[in-house]
C-alpha cells in the first residue's frame, strides 16, 4: 500500500523494525509484526542535561548553533523547542510556528561521545491528555519500517517542556543509538507521523535524512532558499550538517566550513528518492565538513520527502 494512503484504520502497511535489530545491525529485521499508531500519554521524567530547561538535550543545542543558556534563542516568544516542533527557525525572529496543526512533529539530532542521538520534539495542543496520535519509523534501502515505543522506549529520555502557551506542551524524546550502527548503515532515514485526535489521515509528517561521510554521521538538509535536493527531475543542492560538534568532532573534519553539494535526482528506491552528487565543495560556515566532501562527487544517496507521508 503506498505510504500517502496509510491511515489509522489501516496500519498494517509496512513491516516493524525492531530498535534492537537496527541497534544491533541484524542485516535482516527480526520479530516483524505490524506497527499501530501509539497514543501519547505522560512519560517520566527526563535526567538529559538541559542547562536553559527548553526541552532540548545541551547537545542538541550545540549542534544547531542555538543558544543553550537561552530557552528562546531569537528572543521572539517561542521557546527553542516549540519551533523546532511546530516547523519554525529558532534562530530567526521572522519564522514563528506553523498554526493550524493540533499536533506537529520534528525529527532531528547529533552525536556526542560515541553515541548519536535521534530528538523527537513532538508539539501538543492541549496537553499529553489530548489524544492525539505519533507514530515513529525508519525507511532503510526505500523500505519503510514502523517502531513501537516499547522498542524504542528503553533507550530513551523524555521530558516535557513548556510553550508559549501554557496549555500545550512539547514532549522531547532523545533517543540514544551507538554511533557505528549510524555510520555502518551508511543511509538512514528516520521520520514521523501525526495525525489529530478523532482524525484518521496522517496530518503532518517529518523526516532526518543521514548519512555517512567520512566516518562520521551528516544529516541532509536543503540550503535555506535553496532547491531541495530531490527536486524531481531537476538540481538542487544538498548541505551536509554534521551530528557532531564541540570536542566530540574528529580531526578529519574541517571547523569553519559545511559541505555543499549539487544533486540531480536520478530515480526511486522503493519510498526514497536517489539523488546522484554532480559536484561537492567545502564553504565558510559555522559547522564542519567532512574532508571526505569533495570525493563524494559521482556517489548516490537516498531522501525520503515528508510530504509523500501525509494524506490519505
Amino acid at each position: 500500500m503506498a505510504l500517502n494512503n496509510w491511515t489509522k484504520d489501516q496500519h498494517g502497511w509496512c513491516p516493524l523494525l525492531p530498535a534492537a535489530a537496527l541497534l544491533s545491525l541484524v542485516g535482516a529485521a527480526i520479530g516483524m509484526g505490524l506497527g499501530e499508531p501509539s497514543t501519547l500519554s505522560a512519560s517520566p521524567s527526563s535526567a538529559m542535561k538541559d542547562r536553559d530547561g527548553d526541552g532540548l538535550p545541551n547537545g542538541l543545542e550545540r549542534a544547531l548553533n542555538l543558544d543553550g543558556t537561552l530557552a528562546d534563542s531569537d528572543g521572539d516568544g517561542f521557546p527553542d523547542a516549540e519551533e523546532l516542533a511546530r516547523a519554525s527557525d529558532p534562530l530567526s525572529k521572522e519564522s514563528s510556528p506553523f498554526a493550524g496543526l493540533p499536533i506537529s512533529a520534528e525529527v532531528t539530532g547529533y552525536s556526542a561521545r560515541g553515541i548519536t542521538h535521534l530528538v523527537i520534539a513532538i508539539y501538543l495542543e492541549g496537553g499529553l491528555g489530548a489524544g492525539h496520535s505519533f507514530d515513529l519509523g525508519a525507511v532503510y534501502e526505500g523500505r519503510p519500517f514502523i517502531l513501537k515505543p516499547e522498542h524504542y522506549l528503553p533507550f530513551a529520555e523524555v521530558s516535557v517542556a513548556r510553550t508559549m502557551d501554557l496549555q500545550d506542551v512539547v514532549q522531547v524524546i532523545d533517543i540514544a543509538v551507538p554511533e557505528r550502527t549510524v555510520v555502518d548503515l551508511g543511509n538512514l532515514t528516520i521520520f514521523t507521523l501525526t495525525a489529530p485526535v478523532e482524525e484518521v489521515a496522517v496530518t503532518q509528517a517529518s523526516a532526518m535524512n543521514l548519512v555517512s561521510s567520512g566516518g562520521s554521521p551528516f544529516q541532509v538538509v536543503k540550503a535555506k532558499g535553496g532547491k531541495t535536493p530531490v527536486s524531481g527531475n531537476g538540481v538542487g543542492t544538498a548541505i551536509y550538517r554534521p551530528l557532531v560538534s564541540g570536542p566530540d568532532r574528529p580531526a578529519s573534519m574541517i571547523a569553519g566550513q559545511m559541505c555543499v553539494q549539487t544533486t540531480q535526482f536520478s530515480g526511486t528506491q522503493g519510498l526514497s528518492s536517489r539523488v546522484e552528487v554532480v559536484s561537492a565543495s567545502c564553504e565558510t560556515a559555522d559547522s564542519s565538513c567532512s574532508s571526505s566532501c569533495v570525493s563524494s562527487v559521482g556517489s548516490t544517496f537516498t531522501m525520503l520527502d515528508p510530504v509523500i507521508l501525509v494524506g490519505g
